[in-house]
């Protein structure tokens, strides 16, 4: 599955509403290099959304890396600009996180399954975790 796919499988998965806000985005992201949050509701395509409801899908988009939010100043006041996450952003953060996470030891541990506190393998003993712990505090 490419990069693109892995986006476009998500924005599948969204409803009419959502895949319309982030396709508004999208567009002005090309065209015009984002698009100020507080600008969504002004959009004709978005004139059938409150401006709650485009609020939250926004805040939906950011969750799940499709959109980004940058912090702009204009005019003296703090807002937000939106922008797509281009799809090389995207495979690259979820690369870097299997990457961080797959160096945890717990998840190539064969006691993964019978270890919590309180049971005979803890993390609160677990001398790899620990290595590990240390190791990451350290650099």
């Amino acid at each position: 599955m490419t990069k693109s796919d892995t986006i476009m499988s998500t924005v599948n998965q969204l409803d009419e509403n959502e895949k319309l806000v982030y396709y508004v985005v999208k567009r002005e992201t090309e065209e015009h290099g984002g698009i100020l949050q507080t600008k969504l509701k002004e959009i004709p395509d978005l004139k059938n959304l409150r401006p709650r409801q485009i609020m939250t899908i926004v805040n939906k988009l950011v969750k799940l890396n499709l959109i980004k939010r940058e912090l702009i100043v204009n005019n003296g006041r703090s807002m937000y600009l939106l922008k797509v996450v281009p799809p090389a952003t995207f495979q690259k953060d979820l690369d870097y996180a299997v990457e961080i996470v797959s160096k945890i030891p717990c998840f190539r541990c064969k006691n993964l399954y019978l270890c919590g506190e309180g049971r005979s393998f803890s993390p609160l003993k677990c001398p790899y975790l620990t290595q590990y712990l240390v190791n990451e505090s350290t650099s």
